[in-house]
């Protein structure tokens, strides 16, 4: 396991299976086109005008689309609240 020190804080980060990576690379894919659905033309748009800036950063929400981040659940009740719908909905893909 390694770990890696951010803003003062040890971070552990561990190995994803190839299933896992999968999975989130999917579930990225879902959030980018309900973001894409909701009107948006960029992430970047649904970050600044969602308001989901004060909650989740620009570095993080790129992470998520590009499935390179294991997001929390929060995290996602966040993304689901901004895009209407429910977590449930947002891992239906």
């Amino acid at each position: 396991m390694n770990q890696t020190l951010m803003c003062g804080v040890i971070v552990r980060r561990t190995s994803l299976s190839a299933a896992d990576k999968k999975w989130l690379k999917k579930l990225g894919l879902r959030i980018e086109s309900l973001i894409k659905a909701k009107g948006y033309k960029s992430q970047y748009a649904f970050w600044i005008h969602s308001g989901i800036g004060d909650c989740i950063s620009r570095s993080t929400l790129n992470a998520i689309i590009n499935g390179h981040y294991d997001v929390k659940v929060t995290t996602l009740k966040i993304l689901a609240k901004q895009l209407g719908t429910t977590v449930d909905s947002l891992l239906k893909f």
